[in-house]
C-alpha cells in the first residue's frame, strides 16, 4: 500500500504537467497577440520545459522572434517545430519567410515548393513564393 501512495503524488505530477503544457502554449499565443513578447516567451518556454515537443510551442516562438528580427532564434525555433511536427503548413512557411528575409532565398524557395505540393490552396504559400521567384 505504501508503494501506492507514491505512485499516485507522481501520477497526478504528471498529469498537472502534461495539462499545464497545453496550457502554456495558448497563454503563450495570446500574450503575442497582445503584442507582449516578454509574457509569451516566458509562457512557451514553460510549456517546452514541461513537454518539449508540445505542438505549436516552437512555432509561436519562431513566429515571435520573426516580428522582433531575431532571425537565428527563428530558425532555430522553427526547425524544433518540424523536427517534431513535420507537416505543420504554418512552420514550414514560416521557416522559408525566414530564410528569404535572412537572404537565403534559394533555400527558401524548394521549401515552399515542396510546401505547396502538399498544400497547393495555402494561399501565404504561393504569394510568398511568387513575391521570391519575382525578386530573383
Amino acid at each position: 500500500m505504501h508503494r501506492q501512495q507514491g505512485a499516485q503524488p507522481r501520477a497526478k505530477s504528471a498529469f498537472a504537467a502534461a495539462f499545464l503544457s497545453l496550457i502554456f502554449p495558448g497563454l503563450g499565443q495570446a500574450y503575442a497577440g497582445q503584442a507582449d513578447f516578454d509574457a509569451a516567451i516566458a509562457a512557451l518556454q514553460r510549456a517546452l520545459a514541461l513537454s518539449p515537443t508540445v505542438a505549436e510551442a516552437q512555432l509561436t516562438l519562431g513566429t515571435i522572434y520573426l516580428r522582433q528580427g531575431r532571425l537565428p532564434e527563428a530558425e532555430q525555433a522553427l526547425r524544433a517545430e518540424l523536427a517534431n511536427h513535420p507537416d505543420s503548413v504554418q512552420a514550414r512557411h514560416q521557416l522559408a519567410t525566414v530564410l528569404d528575409l535572412a537572404g537565403r532565398t534559394a533555400e527558401a524557395i524548394p521549401l515552399l515548393q515542396a510546401l505547396l505540393a502538399d498544400a497547393p490552396r495555402f494561399a501565404h504559400g504561393r504569394y510568398r513564393l511568387r513575391k521570391m521567384l519575382l525578386a530573383c
